[in-house]
């Protein structure tokens, strides 16, 4: 009896394993294929440098704001004063992660703006067919960006008002899929140079974005010389705000002299949104499952030589929808990055090359 049992036990767990080996397998061809296989992709569309880690320098600029509409169609809006960022990034075929740190003693932030304390940590995949992004970003500190709204008599070169007690924190998550049935476009070579695009081509796009971001502050948002502006609801000190969203659209990389390129990706979508505000001075409240709209838009040029490669690119991610019929409330996601670097050979590794690296 026992002899069975252990016969038994030892065929589910080999059954399992192989189970979980095609798993594995699928996702990995998924990313990437078959780095071993013969090319099935156009080749006089897209070189593949194998085994090639790619190793940047990164200047970045990255800004967070949020935007409340009100009742009669002006905008409050706060962004953070973030200092120029410095760092470096690694790319290894579909995995990529970068690294980036304040140096204000190279680049200070604007003073007349206050200060920004803040933190980003991102990941990406980047595959044959889809690619995605994760980043979570804590910023403290943010100024008006239009001061007039916040104090009527601020003049050009004084202090912008600034909420040094308003404090933002955002996870976003996004999967693309190209369609790219010819297998002539890239994404690998428009944003991490692990590969060349050697002629024009472009693909379909489709994705999904899941969105957490939360605002508090010692007081209302609000400034009390435009409470009169806005429902009582969004008095608030502190906002959740939950979105699921789909997008679709287009993106397409222009290659000149075989080394440039010029990207450009646009991806307008729709989504619901979830807001829980606790007004100041009482409880939480929640609204109910309503439509939002999502958008992502990036573009990048630069050169893609055989070993060498610079880039300039552009990221945004927007979100908008509605509290009630009268104010609504958005939240955007703006980098600038520059990166410069060289492709060198990767150390051999059995577990990295199992995953597809």
């Amino acid at each position: 009896m026992a002899r069975r049992w252990l016969i038994a036990t030892f065929a589910c767990l080999v059954q399992a394993g192989a189970v979980r080996a095609q798993v594995f397998d699928k996702a990995r061809a998924l990313l990437n294929g078959d780095s071993l296989a013969p090319a099935k992709y156009d080749t006089l569309y897209v070189q593949r440098v194998r085994d090639a880690l790619a190793l940047s320098g990164v200047v970045t600029g990255q800004a967070f704001g949020v935007d409340i509409t009100d009742s009669l169609g002006g905008t409050l809006g706060y962004s953070t004063n973030n200092a120029t960022q410095y760092g470096f990034a690694v790319a290894l075929n579909w995995l990529s992660f970068e690294a980036t740190f304040a140096v204000p003693a190279i680049d200070p932030a604007d003073a007349r703006k206050g200060v920004t304390e803040s933190r980003s940590f991102g990941l990406s995949t980047t595959g044959r067919h889809l690619w995605g992004k994760a980043l979570w970003n804590s910023s403290k500190g943010f100024y008006a960006m239009d001061p007039l709204r916040v104090d009527s008599a601020w003049v050009p070169g004084d202090p912008y008002p600034q909420r040094t007690d308003l404090v933002s924190n955002t996870f976003v998550a996004s999967v693309n899929y190209g369609f790219n049935k010819r297998h002539r476009y890239s994404h690998q070579a428009a944003w991490s140079q692990v590969e060349r695009q050697r002629r024009s081509a472009g693909t379909g796009v489709i994705g999904g974005s899941f969105w957490f971001s939360r605002l508090a502050s010692e007081g209302s948002l609000v400034p009390q010389a435009q409470e009169q502006d806005y429902d009582p609801a969004l008095l608030f000190d502190r906002l959740d705000r939950y979105i699921v969203a789909v997008k679709g659209g287009y993106t397409h990389t222009f290659t000149f002299w075989q080394r440039g390129y010029i990207n450009l990706l646009l991806l307008p979508g729709f989504g619901v949104q979830r807001l829980l505000l606790r007004p100041v001075g009482s409880d939480e409240r929640s609204t109910d499952w309503q439509g939002c709209s999502v958008s992502e838009l990036r573009a990048g040029a630069g050169y893609n030589g055989p070993r060498w490669y610079a880039g300039l690119s552009l990221a945004t991610f927007v979100n908008s929808g509605e509290v009630n019929d009268a104010v609504s409330i958005g939240t955007r996601y703006t980098q600038v990055r520059f990166a410069v670097g060289l492709r060198v050979r990767p150390p051999k590794s059995g577990f990295l090359r199992s995953i597809g690296l």
